[in-house]
């Protein structure tokens, strides 16, 4: 095997090699881009922020652009380039926006592609516009739900998306909230951009054949009926956007559960149920139906598998179901108040964190040392009411050692072993040397603890009018002061 040649994942591909920050990487037209932060990882490469190399970036912002690389053997990029290539030229762009008299669409151009040897294995790139975060994730951090009005607007944007790449000759083949994106930067919240055309493939109009090697092909959750039996239709591409906004609108589609989603064939057979009585399907899920999404299903399961969809009949669809709420098709994006991804989402760990909410003297400590503590194993978890302040005893120190000190003023070395128990206040002395001396570095209280790597990565120097300074730990124990004489 060459060097540094990627190991196969399971699913057959191989990841590809990861790019250092600052390398630069020449296209095909002999343009240098500047890789920037990782920003992403999918399941057969990585995704970087880059720019022109001429530009020179002062933050990450002012990386504009993707670079999206891939091991050369891997299929997926090279369905996507060449799609690219042939489809998103921006003259065909403008004349489609011109021909539907819209402002924007939302699809990304390319803006250079090539080849790029790393640790000796050749690699594919693209690179691409730069967009913001994806619905997914707007979804889950306001709590598996988006606004019904917003779900309208996403509806038409995608449904002018998917007029355009049908326009083509190809399908998508796997519309999902992780591959809609926002736009970047300012003014990009009111415009959405499908990413990713890994899976996208020519539509059939001949003859209704299953083909057993493209079963099942796309994203479990949304595959259409068609692509469970491996069949490229326009359709397809329209059932899977209706259950995106169904699950956006619901929180959870019917065969959302790990005991169905680990068997494709029960999914199926999940969604040829739910798709033999749309309406009673929605009214099971829903009680109360939004009128726009039955409307469009009824429409889908209706429609041939060789038949051109009435894209506009279904636009309007949804936008009367905006007039209905009082909406209109214009402005930012809502998503019942942005937030940023919580590191737990467990509704358990937040309602925990309610309970007992943390205060800022709980994890910040003014220790003398100025370090951090981190928790032991064995630390009992603290109740949300603040404990009683222990007294801790002084330690016993010999008569002589005091008097040496208060009467000659010379130094000692002070070696503290804190252990103590909770909020308890701990006042330690210690004494400068004298100030004639000037060859010689002051003298360090050091605290010996199990989890300090060394005395000199967390003792700073003492200050000249050695101040009483004070503590706050937070363990439980008993306190040892030993004193020594310096030679």
């Amino acid at each position: 095997k060459p060097a540094g040649r990627p190991r196969k994942k399971v699913n057959g591909y191989a990841k590809s090699v990861k790019i250092p920050l600052g390398t630069v990487i020449t296209d095909l037209e002999k343009k240098d881009w500047l890789v920037g932060p990782s920003i992403g990882s999918g399941g057969f490469g990585d995704i970087y922020s880059c720019c022109l190399a001429e530009k020179a970036p002062r933050s990450t912002n002012d990386y504009q652009q993707v670079l999206k690389i891939e091991p050369y053997e891997n299929g997926p990029l090279f369905v996507e380039m060449h799609f690219y290539i042939r489809n998103t030229k921006k003259a065909d762009i403008e004349t489609f926006k011109k021909a539907r008299k819209i402002k924007n669409l939302g699809i990304p151009c390319l803006l250079g592609r090539g080849c790029e040897e790393l640790q000796g294995e050749k690699h594919r790139f693209v690179v691409i516009p730069r967009y913001g975060s994806d619905i997914w994730k707007m979804f889950i951090n306001n709590g598996r739900q988006i606004p019904q009005h917003t779900v309208y607007r996403l509806a038409i944007q995608m449904l002018d998306v998917l007029e355009y790449i049908h326009g083509t000759t190809y399908i998508h083949g796997d519309l999902k909230g992780a591959n809609i994106l926002l736009g970047f930067g300012k003014g990009g919240d009111s415009q959405v951009f499908l990413v990713d055309f890994g899976l996208a493939t020519h539509f059939t109009t001949n003859e209704f054949k299953p083909n057993p090697k493209q079963m099942h092909n796309g994203t479990i959750e949304y595959t259409s009926r068609d692509a469970h039996l491996g069949v490229p239709t326009r359709r397809s591409d329209l059932e899977i956007l209706g259950y995106n906004l169904i699950q956006w609108s619901a929180s959870k589609l019917p065969w959302e559960a790990p005991e169905i989603l680990k068997v494709p064939l029960k999914v199926q057979e999940a969604k040829e149920k739910f798709m033999k009585d749309v309406e009673k399907s929605l009214k099971d899920l829903f009680g109360d139906i939004p009128r726009p999404l039955a409307d469009f299903m009824v429409y889908v399961k209706n429609l041939k598998h060789d038949e051109k969809p009435d894209y506009d009949k279904c636009r309007q669809m949804f936008e009367k179901g905006l007039k209905a709420l009082g909406k209109t098709n214009s402005g930012d994006l809502e998503f019942a108040g942005k937030a940023p991804a919580l590191k737990k989402d467990k509704k358990e760990a937040i309602n925990a964190a309610k309970r007992s909410p943390v205060r800022a003297r709980d994890s910040e400590s003014v220790s003398p040392m100025k370090r951090s503590r981190t928790k032991r194993e064995e630390t009992p978890t603290r109740d949300a009411s603040p404990s009683p302040k222990r007294k801790v005893k002084a330690p016993k120190v010999k008569k002589e050692a005091v008097k040496a000190i208060s009467k000659t003023k010379k130094l000692y070395k002070v070696n503290v072993e804190l252990d103590i128990s909770l909020d308890a206040d701990v006042l330690v002395n210690v004494q400068r040397k004298p100030k004639a001396v000037a060859t010689r570095k002051s003298p360090r209280a050091t605290v010996s603890t199990p989890r300090a790597a060394s005395e000199d990565e967390c003792i700073p120097e003492t200050p000249e009018t050695s101040p009483r300074k004070r503590t706050t730990v937070k363990k439980t124990g008993k306190t040892r002061v030993l004193i020594h004489k310096e030679t």
